[in-house]
C-alpha cells in the first residue's frame, strides 16, 4: 500500500485545537476525523454538512 500523501489546509487555531482535544478523548486523530468527514462529503452525505465558505 502506498503511503498517504501529505496535504495542506488552512484551519483556524481554535478549530484545530478543539478537534485535536476531542480526537484525543475519543482515541483517534485529527487526520482520521478529516478523512472520515471528507469521505462522507465526497459520497454526497447531506446531514451535518455545511456549505463551503470563502475565507
Amino acid at each position: 500500500m502506498a503511503p498517504t500523501p501529505l496535504r495542506t489546509v488552512k484551519v483556524p487555531d481554535e478549530v484545530w485545537q478543539a478537534a485535536k482535544e476531542r480526537a484525543a478523548v475519543e482515541g483517534t486523530t485529527v487526520s482520521a476525523v478529516i478523512v472520515f468527514a471528507l469521505r462522507r462529503y465526497g459520497a454526497g452525505a447531506t446531514n451535518n454538512v455545511m456549505p463551503p465558505t470563502r475565507p
